[in-house]
C-alpha cells in the first residue's frame, strides 16, 4: 500500500523532532532531505545485484560469441591445410585472415566485458558487507552472511574462469596469425606438409579453449540461475515457452 504525502509527511516529522530536539520546526527542505536520505536506497542494493547480472549475462554472451569465432578461424586454418583442399587458394587465405580477424576482435570484447563485471562486483559485495551491520536480529545478520558467502563463491568461480580463457584464447590468436603470416608468403604443399605437426597441435590448443569457455558459461549460467531476482526466470521462461508454442 502506498502513503499519501500528507501520511509520509507526517511519519516524516517525529523522526526529525526527535533527532533534532533543541532545532527549530523542520522545514519543507528538511524533510526532503529526510526523504533523498532515508529513501533514496529503498532499492540501491537490488539495484546493484541486478546490475551485477546484466554484467555475467554479458560475458556469458561474450563467451559464446567467444567459443563459435575462435573455431571458425580454427576450422579456416584446419581446411586450408588438409590433405583434401583443392579450392581457390587465394581466396582460401583471404577468408582465414577474415576469420582471425573475427577472432581477435571477439577476444577484445570478451576482455572488455571482464573488468565491468569485476567492478560491480566489487561494489555490490562491499555494499552487501556494510548492510550487514545494520541488522538487529543476529540470526537474520548470520543467515544474509551465510548468503553472501555462497553468492560470492559462485561469483569467484566465474573470476577464476574468465581470465584462463581470455589468456588462452589470446594466445590461440597469436599462433593463428604466425601460421596466416607464413602461409602469406609460402602456401605450396611442402609448406602445408612443414606445418602439419604444428596444426594439430593448434587443434589441441583450440580444443582446450572451448573447454576452458564452457567451464565460463556454466559457471555464468549457475550464478545467474541462483541470483535472478524474483519472477525474472521464470518470465524469460514464460517467454521462451510462448515463443516455442507459437513455432509449433
Amino acid at each position: 500500500m502506498r502513503f499519501s504525502a500528507a501520511q509520509s509527511l507526517a511519519l516524516a516529522l517525529p523522526v526529525l523532532l526527535a533527532s533534532s530536539a533543541c532545532s527549530s520546526v523542520p522545514t519543507a527542505a528538511d524533510v526532503s532531505n529526510f526523504f533523498d536520505v532515508g529513501f533514496s536506497r529503498k532499492s540501491a542494493g537490488l539495484d546493484g545485484v541486478d546490475g551485477l547480472l546484466d554484467r555475467i549475462e554479458r560475458v556469458h554472451v561474450e563467451a559464446e560469441l567467444s567459443k563459435e569465432t575462435s573455431a571458425t578461424a580454427m576450422h579456416s586454418l584446419e581446411t586450408i591445410c588438409g590433405p583434401k583442399f583443392d579450392g581457390d587458394a587465394i581466396k582460401a587465405y583471404e577468408d582465414l585472415v577474415d576469420a582471425i580477424d573475427d577472432s581477435e576482435k571477439q577476444a577484445d570484447k570478451l576482455r572488455s566485458s571482464i573488468a565491468p563485471m569485476k567492478k560491480t562486483a566489487e561494489s555490490v559485495f562491499a555494499a552487501w558487507a556494510k548492510d550487514l551491520e545494520g541488522f538487529g536480529n543476529a540470526e537474520m545478520r548470520q543467515r544474509s552472511q551465510v548468503r553472501l558467502e555462497e553468492t560470492r563463491k559462485r561469483y569467484e568461480v566465474i573470476a577464476s574462469a574468465v581470465d584462463p580463457a581470455l589468456w588462452a584464447y589470446d594466445a590461440l590468436n597469436r599462433d593463428l596469425r604466425d601460421h596466416a603470416l607464413f602461409l602469406s608468403h609460402d602456401f605450396n604443399a611442402d609448406s602445408i606438409a612443414a606445418l602439419s605437426t604444428e596444426v594439430q597441435g593448434l587443434g589441441k590448443d583450440a580444443g582446450e579453449l572451448e573447454r576452458r569457455l564452457d567451464e565460463c558459461l556454466h559457471a555464468t549460467e549457475e550464478y545467474v540461475r541462483a541470483a535472478a531476482l524474483r519472477g525474472q526466470l521464470e518470465g524469460e521462461q514464460q517467454a521462451r515457452g510462448d515463443e516455442d508454442a507459437s513455432q509449433r
